[in-house]
């Protein structure tokens, strides 16, 4: 319970625009702030706006792997296409995992942010 009260308070330490990178003094409470509680160690310094956005980056490499699937798909070059889905599945589900493991939906689990 330890690591998510402070990860759950570096969330909300942050508000919206962060404290400023470098700032932050939850990162030193977190035992492993620099694996599996990278996104709340920064939420604090960057703020849920920052946040947002490099998760909204991550949902568009996802949206481009899946149109390249596509495409990989309508060329007859189905390895390439399930390669591709695989690892951006794998992407995109650690992303998930990780933020809702920071947010105390997931048990903790140190699942690194890729």
């Amino acid at each position: 319970g330890y690591q998510l009260a402070q990860s759950l308070t570096a969330i909300g330490g942050g508000d919206l625009w962060g404290i400023g990178i470098g700032h932050g003094i939850v990162k030193s409470l977190l035992p492993s702030a620099h694996e599996g509680f990278v996104m709340a160690a920064m939420s604090e310094e960057i703020g849920a706006v920052s946040i947002l956005l490099i998760l909204f980056s991550s949902l568009i490499v996802f949206i481009r792997c899946l149109t390249l699937v596509k495409q990989l798909k309508r060329t007859h070059q189905e390895f390439e296409a399930l390669l591709v889905l695989v690892l951006s599945s794998c992407f995109t589900m650690f992303s998930l995992a990780h933020v809702a493991v920071n947010c105390g939906l997931l048990p903790t689990a140190n699942i690194p942010y890729l």
